[in-house]
C-alpha cells in the first residue's frame, strides 16, 4: 500500500515550526533543571547550613519533591519532544520518499525521453536503409552495380518466337538469359502478357524456358499485344523486363525466310538457286503442298524479273536459269511464298537484296593519268578480264575509246568489240597537240555482258623547236621551228639533259651487223675562211638535206641500233645500254644514229642554252664535251662521232666520250 505523499505545503511549514520551537522549550528547560541540580549539588557539597545532608530534612524533602516534579514535567516534555522528533522523522521519510518518487519519476521520464530517441533513430535507421535497399535495388537492376553480362547482374532475356499469335491456340516462345549475378543460375522467368502474370522455371544449366500464350478468342485480329518477360537468378535478382511486341492473327501459314541467296549475293544469268525455312504454320495444323518464288526489280515485288508459278515439286529448295536480261551491277530483290493444303498461301517473304553479276570495270594500266603522250601512236593498256562476285566467265571482247569530253559523247577514234583484250594502240588517231584528252577501256564478257567503262585523263605532248618534256630533256626540230625531215621522215628529236648523259666507251671490237658505212665528203658546209679544207663540217646553217647526202645509203634507225647493242649476246655496249636505262613520257630512250649526232650538234648552243643541269653537270655539256658518239658503226673497231671540229668522223670505239640518250618522236 503506497503512502499518500504530503502536499499541503503550509501545513508541514507550521508542523515544522511547532515542534522546533517545543524542542527548543525543552531543551532549555532540561538545561535549568540540569543547573538546578548542579547547584543543589554543589550546596550539598558544602556545610550543610540548612541541613541538606539529612535525608529526612524537611528541606532536603522539599527539595527533593521539587525536583521529583520537575523532573515529571521533563520526562513528559522529553516524551513530547520525542514524539514532534518521531513526527519529524515521519516526516522527513515522507519527504525523502517524495524525493524518491520524484526522482523515479524523473528517470522514468529520462526513459521514456531517451527510448523516444532510439524510436526515432531507429526509424531514421530503417528509412536511410529503405532508400539505401532502394538504390541498391536500382543500381543492380541497372547495371550501375553487380556482374553478369554488360555489368547486369541478371541479363535481360532473349525471346525467340513467332511474330504473330494465332488467336485462340497455344503459341510456344522460348526464353533465355544468362548467368546471373556472382554467377547464379537463371531458375525463372517472370511473363507478362495480355494483363495477366505467370512464372516460368528455366533450366539452370541453360538459362532456358519456354512459355506458351494463348490470346483471347475474342482477340481482334491485328491486335499489336506485348509480352513482358524478366529474369530470375538463384539469388533473387530480377532483369529488367525485354518485351516483345506480336500481332493476334487467325491461322495460316508463315511467311517464309529466305535461307538463299544470301542478302548481297550476286545473280547472273546462269544458274540461280532459291531456298526457305521450313513450312510452318500459325495456329491450326496443315501441309505444304507448293511454293512459288520470284525476282523483281523493286523491293515491294511488283516489277517481276522471274517468277517460278506454283511449283510442288522444288517446294523448299528450287533452282533455275534466267533468261531475263539483268543489268550488270544493279539490285534485283528475291521472294519465297509458301502455300498450305488447308489454310492456303502465306504471304511472301522479306525481300532480300541480290547484286546482278558484272564485268569489273577494267583499270587502264597505261598511260597513267595526267601522263603527257605521244600524238602518233597511243598505246592503251588495261587489267586482266575479272567478273564481280566470283563468276566465271570468258573475256570475249574489249571496247577502246578516245574522246575529247569527260562524259564521254564526242569520241575521236574508237575500236569496239576489239580482240585486242587487255591492249590496244591507235596509231595516228588525230589527236591535237596540247590538247586534254580521255582514254576509254570496257570489257565484254561472253555471259555476262560489259563492264562499266575504264577512263583516264591524259594530255597529249605539245612538241616543238625549244619545248622542255618532263623539264628532263629539251625537243629540238629546225630553228624555223618546222621538225626535222631525216630521209623523208619528220620528227622532233627530244635529247636528254646533262643529269642524263654519260662519257664512256662505245663498246668491244667487234664487228657487228650493224652496216659499216662511209662519209661522202664535200655534202656538209666548209670552215668559215678555210674553204681549202673541204666541205665536211657541220654549221648552224646546215640542211637537213646536206646531212642525208654525207650518208645517202643509211636506212637504220636510233630505235633500231639501240635494240640490238643491248640485245647482243656478242658483246657489251654500254653506250647503248647507258641509252636505254633513262626513260623519257614512260618510254625507253636511245642511241641516236649518226643522223640525230649532226643534228645535236648543230644546235649544241641552243641545247644548252635550255638545260637547267648543266650547272650541276658542266663536263655533260654537248659544247664543252666537244665529242659526240652516235650509233652508227665505220668499221669492226670503231663508230662515227661527232669531233672537236665538227666533223663526223670514225673513233676507235675503246674511246670514253660524251653519250647522250635521245628520243625520236614523229611530227
Amino acid at each position: 500500500m503506497s503512502q499518500t505523499p504530503i502536499t499541503e505545503q503550509s501545513v508541514l511549514e507550521k508542523l515544522n515550526m511547532a515542534a522546533e520551537t517545543l524542542s527548543t522549550g525543552v531543551t532549555q528547560l532540561l538545561a535549568k533543571a540540569d543547573g538546578e541540580i548542579a547547584l543543589v549539588s554543589e550546596h550539598e557539597a558544602s556545610a550543610d547550613p540548612h541541613g541538606l545532608s539529612d535525608a529526612s530534612s524537611p528541606f532536603r524533602t522539599k527539595i527533593q519533591e521539587v525536583v521529583e516534579e520537575e523532573t515529571g514535567k521533563s520526562a513528559i516534555i522529553q516524551n513530547l519532544a520525542q514524539s514532534v522528533a518521531d513526527q519529524g522523522v515521519t516526516y522527513a521519510a515522507l519527504k525523502q520518499t517524495a524525493a524518491t518518487q520524484s526522482s523515479q519519476l524523473s528517470t522514468v521520464q529520462q526513459t521514456v525521453a531517451d527510448q523516444t530517441t532510439t524510436i526515432e533513430n531507429l526509424e531514421t535507421t530503417l528509412s536511410t536503409a529503405e532508400t539505401n535497399l532502394t538504390k541498391l535495388k536500382d543500381d543492380l537492376e541497372s547495371g550501375a552495380i553487380g556482374g553478369g553480362s554488360g555489368g547486369t547482374p541478371v541479363s535481360v532475356p532473349d525471346i525467340t518466337g513467332p511474330d504473330t499469335l494465332a488467336i485462340g491456340f497455344a503459341n510456344a516462345f522460348t526464353l533465355h538469359a544468362t548467368t546471373g549475378l556472382s554467377g547464379g543460375k537463371i531458375v525463372q522467368f517472370i511473363v507478362q502478357f495480355a494483363g495477366a502474370s505467370q512464372t516460368v522455371n528455366a533450366d539452370g544449366a541453360t538459362g532456358t524456358g519456354t512459355v506458351t500464350l494463348i490470346p483471347d478468342a475474342k482477340t481482334a485480329a491485328g491486335t499489336q499485344m506485348t509480352i513482358s518477360v524478366r529474369a530470375k537468378d538463384s539469388y533473387g535478382y530480377v532483369s529488367k523486363a525485354a518485351t516483345k511486341t506480336v500481332t493476334a492473327v487467325r491461322s495460316a501459314v508463315q511467311n517464309p525466310t529466305l535461307t538463299a541467296p544470301a542478302p548481297g549475293a550476286y545473280v547472273s544469268p546462269g544458274s540461280v538457286t532459291f531456298a526457305t525455312s521450313a513450312f510452318a504454320t500459325i495456329g491450326a495444323s496443315d501441309t505444304h503442298a507448293a511454293s512459288r518464288f520470284k525476282i523483281t526489280s523493286d523491293a515491294d515485288g511488283a516489277v517481276i524479273i522471274y517468277d517460278s508459278g506454283r511449283n510442288t515439286t522444288d517446294k523448299l529448295t528450287h533452282t533455275t536459269t534466267l533468261t531475263a536480261t539483268l543489268t550488270p551491277g544493279a539490285t534485283y530483290y528475291a521472294f519465297a511464298q509458301h502455300e498450305g493444303s488447308v489454310l492456303g498461301v502465306s504471304g511472301w517473304s522479306a525481300p532480300v537484296a541480290v547484286v546482278a553479276s558484272s564485268v569489273q570495270t577494267p583499270t587502264i594500266l597505261s598511260p597513267s593519268a595526267s601522263a603527257s603522250i605521244n600524238p602518233s601512236n597511243v598505246t592503251i593498256t588495261t587489267s586482266a578480264f575479272a567478273c564481280a562476285g566470283g563468276i566465271t566467265d570468258t573475256h570475249a571482247s574489249t571496247d577502246w575509246r578516245i574522246t575529247s569530253d569527260a562524259e564521254g559523247n564526242t569520241v575521236i577514234a574508237e575500236a569496239l568489240a576489239s580482240t585486242d583484250l587487255t591492249s590496244h594502240v591507235f596509231a595516228s588517231p588525230g589527236v591535237t597537240r596540247g590538247q586534254t584528252y580521255y582514254l576509254w577501256a570496257r570489257h565484254n564478257g561472253t555471259v555476262t555482258g560489259s563492264s562499266e567503262w575504264g577512263r583516264v585523263q591524259v594530255s597529249i605532248q605539245t612538241y616543238g623547236h625549244g619545248v622542255r618534256v618532263e623539264n628532263k630533256a629539251t625537243v629540238i626540230g629546225n630553228p624555223d621551228g618546222s621538225p626535222f625531215a631525216i630521209r623523208g621522215r619528220k620528227v622532233w628529236i627530244a635529247v636528254l639533259d646533262a643529269q642524263y648523259r654519260k662519257h664512256t666507251t662505245w663498246g668491244p671490237f667487234i664487228d657487228t651487223v650493224l652496216p659499216n658505212i662511209k662519209i661522202v665528203s664535200g655534202k656538209l658546209d666548209s670552215t668559215p675562211g678555210n674553204p681549202q679544207l673541204g666541205n665536211h663540217y657541220i654549221r648552224d646553217s646546215t640542211k637537213d638535206a646536206q646531212f642525208d647526202a654525207s650518208f645517202p645509203d643509211y636506212t637504220d634507225t636510233s630505235k633500231g641500233n639501240t635494240d640490238y647493242l643491248v640485245e647482243s649476246t656478242t658483246g657489251k655496249y654500254p653506250s647503248a645500254t647507258h641509252c636505254r636505262s633513262v626513260t623519257l613520257n614512260d618510254m625507253p630512250c636511245d642511241f641516236g644514229t649518226i643522223d640525230i649526232a649532226m643534228r645535236i650538234n648543230k644546235l649544241r648552243e641552243f641545247i644548252d642554252a635550255n638545260d637547267p643541269t648543266l650547272v650541276l653537270y658542266p663536263d655533260n655539256g654537248i659544247v664543252k664535251s666537244q665529242y659526240l658518239w652516235s650509233s652508227t658503226e665505220s668499221t669492226h673497231d670503231a663508230a662515227y662521232l661527232i669531233g672537236i671540229s665538227r666533223n663526223p668522223n670514225p673513233g676507235a670505239k675503246s674511246l670514253s666520250k660524251l653519250v647522250a640518250p635521245i628520243l625520236e618522236i614523229p611530227a
